[in-house]
């Protein structure tokens, strides 16, 4: 059987310190263990429980004593932890899931999520990364400090609860008797009027000086002396025999033996001289002499003070000197939170918000949340320090509710009153100002974002220096903002020295270097470089190959990222061959119906859709489909998804009544299940509009993209990308039927609101630009045509390349404008250019190449 053993700071006493309880798959846990128990011991004072053998089995029958009475469990998560069989899955992480024990996951690789959040596994719970490589988040360290606190009980806390109890038992008993002292406990408690008595017991034997210290200031706080009585405590030598029997008799406590297994008494009263006859636990003789003693010895009762009931509550949620019990825990904060105790309150939305001794729950979480902050408000003014927590406690629940738009209210707010009461520097305002960055980029307000994190990173470069990791991830993150800005050159080159920094610090194999490089490839693919996108995910595939395997999910997830480049430059068979690739080593390792694999043969079935071949595409989606509706029900959203790629790819094979047969019922089915401003819900309804557009009924597909706009309008803003895709789609309906007035009108005002979000020549601002110009053109005014088409493949040529396929669709536009405004002989040089361009890129035999060379005869036929 596995023996418990602790580490502590400097190796100090662990009795009176939380509880943490660390487990790992055994093969990680040589290189995870320390690890953990500096960064955990570095932030919070407590005692890390373990098993050196995580291999060896638990005594099951002291497992509620031991398991039962952790106020944490720590477990670091890794690709072995997930996917091979382990006590730490099977036994531990399950009793603490059963019994609400709070669980903080450290996620150890990249790539783990989709696996992680299977219910089986970890599911909805937030998980902590020291891998993190995002900087609009609160720090490693920081979060860590703060999820910490929220959790376990500090020793100024701990302190306050031991005062308000009204006297303290000392309960004694053999350790292979432990199975009993919850038991004896609650019975005790059961007794009117002995709810708030505390009780000492030693829960975990320590050897040494410090162990007998703890045992003599124990029995001299106590004032009664309660020995649990069974035939071990026969046996000679024994430590109560030796030790605290006689120390209690010395000390002149009153003592109450009580019997838990019949017992010879004949033989207890030779050996423990003076002993009163045993009592047994469920007789009223021992409720009575239990009552009398405690009514003697004990304060009177203060069951009306909010305060008293919040810290007694606490004792029991968390086992400090009574047993553990939750809902009488619960009972207690939640009277105290009732009466308005703000800590009480604190403390229940963090128990919902983290699933501590509860279901995680956020309704709950910010049901609590939102009277603390009213009360902190009226009480101590919008200035105040814990005003100032409430509201920023209130925006991470929004956030994780995903509520982004109350997030970022009550998230510029915490910044602005952090910034005014601490100053821009101050670590608290950097952690605010990083927040509300990442709630804007929820929101999809980009230029938003970026007002806020560049500053993040120039005040972290000044106060902790180019290298420290807290300025290194706001500079990753800030690449990023960049890239979704559009401000490509500036996006590589925070990316790039994000890179160069992480891999002279840490290594070029580092975890934390492969992410950013990633980020670089994904960076490198989204500026049109899929050369370079390619070269960066080769590199990163062959490090990670190196580091966490061949058919680790990050490897494979990399391989997944390069066959998505493949497809975009046209090379759908290169993407299928890949995607294949990663299926049958998903099939092979996790089996035919790991959702990893079914994402697997959703990615071939999609490929196979690029190649035009949508009979063998709707063939997967339909046995995805299947698979999904035998696993979780025909009304799991992974089912209703399948559903809509089947109907979907009906209308692309040009069935489309089929595909409507199918999207308009799962619409309704979406709107019941999860909302009608669900995104799924709403991209089901743009479907249908693509749908009835196709057959030709134009005024019934404008109806529906305008429901879908005014939804997405309403839910995410009028400058949300989807909300301007979608407003796009309305645009489009119009130019098919013929009316370009109205449809350069809405493209005019996309392209207002996409200059003003992104910039001037940002690739979304001049695709919109690219709009307008046809309209210009199908309205006949072709010099104003000629005129924007040549401004966007300048642009085009100055931002992506002269090559890159957005800069030779301009350049064809550019011909065939030159042409309609009567100059063939430009017109003509332009095809020419164009069709060298082609032969180089794809081969004289490309569709496209063919498509230009018939351009070029037209052009020389009307010459």
């Amino acid at each position: 059987m596995a023996d418990f053993k602790v580490r502590t700071r400097g190796n100090s006493d662990p009795h009176d310190k939380p509880r943490v309880y660390f487990v790992c798959h055994p093969a990680d846990f040589e290189r995870t263990f320390d690890w953990i128990c500096e960064d955990v011991l570095g932030v919070q004072d407590c005692a890390i429980y373990y098993t050196e053998n995580m291999s060896a089995p638990l005594d099951r029958e002291n497992v509620d004593v031991d398991l039962g009475r952790m106020n944490l469990v720590v477990v670091p998560v890794t690709f072995r932890l997930l996917n091979e069989r382990s006590r730490a899955m099977s036994v531990d992480i399950a009793y603490a899931k059963k019994k609400n024990i709070p669980i903080l996951p450290f996620m150890m690789e990249t790539g783990l999520d989709h696996i992680y959040s299977l219910e089986k596994n970890f599911g909805e719970r937030q998980y902590l990364s020291p891998l993190s490589s995002d900087g609009t988040e609160i720090s490693y360290k920081d979060k860590l400090k703060k999820i910490l606190e929220a959790i376990l009980v500090s020793s100024e806390l701990a302190t306050r609860v031991r005062e308000a109890f009204d006297a303290y038992v000392f309960l004694s008993y053999r350790k292979k008797d432990r199975r009993y002292a919850n038991d004896l406990m609650r019975i005790i408690h059961a007794i009117p009027g002995c709810r708030d008595i505390a009780i000492w017991y030693d829960e975990f034997l320590t050897p040494g000086e410090s162990f007998m210290t703890n045992i003599e200031k124990a029995m001299r706080h106590s004032k009664l002396f309660t020995l649990l009585v069974t035939p071990s405590l026969l046996e000679e030598g024994n430590f109560v025999m030796r030790e605290e029997y006689p120390a209690a008799v010395k000390a002149g406590m009153d003592i109450i033996p009580t019997e838990m297994e019949k017992t010879d008494h004949n033989e207890l009263k030779r050996k423990y001289k003076g002993i009163p006859e045993p009592l047994y636990p469920s007789d009223s003789e021992f409720c009575e002499a239990m009552r009398k003693t405690l009514s003697r010895i004990s304060v009177s009762e203060n069951d009306t003070d909010p305060e008293h009931n919040y810290l007694i509550g606490i004792a029991y949620l968390d086992g400090i000197d009574v047993e553990v019990d939750v809902e009488r825990g619960i009972e207690l904060i939640t009277l105290a939170a009732e009466a308005n105790y703000p800590e009480a309150m604190l403390k229940l939305c963090n128990m919902y918000r983290n699933g501590e001794r509860v279901a995680l729950d956020y309704r709950k979480a910010l049901k609590w949340a939102e009277r603390l902050y009213d009360f902190c408000l009226r009480t101590y003014g919008e200035k105040n320090e814990d005003t100032l927590f409430s509201i920023n406690n209130l925006s991470m629940i929004y956030h994780f509710l995903g509520d982004y738009r109350r997030a970022m209210e009550f998230g510029e707010k915490t910044y602005r009153l952090y910034s005014l009461i601490y100053g821009p520097e101050h670590p608290d305002t950097l952690v605010a100002l990083s927040n509300f960055s990442y709630f804007c980029i929820g929101m999809g307000d980009y230029k938003r974002a970026y007002r806020f994190c560049k500053p993040a990173y120039e005040i972290s470069l000044k106060v902790h220096g180019e290298e420290s990791m807290y300025t290194l991830m706001l500079l990753n993150n800030l690449g990023s903002v960049y890239m979704r800005l559009e401000m490509f050159d500036k996006a590589v080159e925070a990316l790039e020295r994000s890179y160069r920094l992480y891999c002279k610090i840490l290594s070029d194999e580092h975890p934390n270097a492969l992410l950013a490089l990633d980020d670089l490839a994904n960076c490198y693919f989204n500026v049109g470089d899929p050369q370079r996108a390619i070269e960066s995910y080769d590199k990163v595939y062959m490090f990670s190959c190196r580091v966490l395997g061949e058919e680790h999910p990050f490897t494979l997830r990399v391989l997944s990222n390069l066959a998505h480049v493949y497809n975009y430059i046209g090379n759908s068979q290169k993407a299928l061959e890949v995607n294949i690739r990663v299926l049958e080593i998903r099939r092979r390792l996790l089996g035919e119906e790991h959702p990893d694999t079914l994402l697997s043969i959703n990615n071939v079935a999609t490929d196979y859709g690029c190649l035009k071949d949508y009979t063998r595409s709707l063939e997967l989606f339909e046995s995805n489909y299947k698979v999904y509706c035998r696993l979780y029900g025909e009304e799991h959203p992974s089912s209703l998804l399948a559903l809509y790629q089947i109907g979907f790819t009906y209308v692309q094979l040009g069935e489309y009544q089929r595909g409507l047969d199918i999207l308009e019922p799962l619409y309704t089915v979406f709107c019941r299940v999860l909302g009608e401003s669900y995104r799924e819900t709403v991209r089901t309804l743009a479907g249908i509009a693509t749908a009835y557009e196709e057959i030709g009924d134009l005024k019934k597909s404008l109806e529906i993209k305008q429901r879908v706009y005014e939804i997405r309008r309403k839910k995410l803003g009028e400058d949300h990308p989807e909300t301007l895709t979608s407003l796009a789609n309305i645009a489009l309906n119009y130019a098919k039927e013929g009316d370009y007035r109205a449809a350069k009108e809405i493209y005019d005002r996309i392209y207002l609101i996409h200059r003003r979000v992104f910039g001037e020549e940002s690739v979304k601002t001049l695709s919109t630009l690219n709009s307008v110009a046809i309209c210009h053109a199908r309205l006949g005014e072709h010099k104003e045509a000629v005129r924007l088409h040549e401004r966007i493949y300048d642009a085009r040529c100055r931002i992506l390349g002269p090559e890159h396929p957005d800069t030779i669709l301009s350049l064809a536009a550019v011909a065939f404008s030159a042409f309609h405004v009567g100059d063939a002989e430009r017109s003509l040089r332009l095809y020419d250019k164009l069709y060298c361009i082609h032969v180089r890129l794809y081969g004289e035999n490309h569709p496209d190449t063919l498509s230009i060379l018939d351009s070029i005869e037209f052009v020389r036929s009307r010459m």
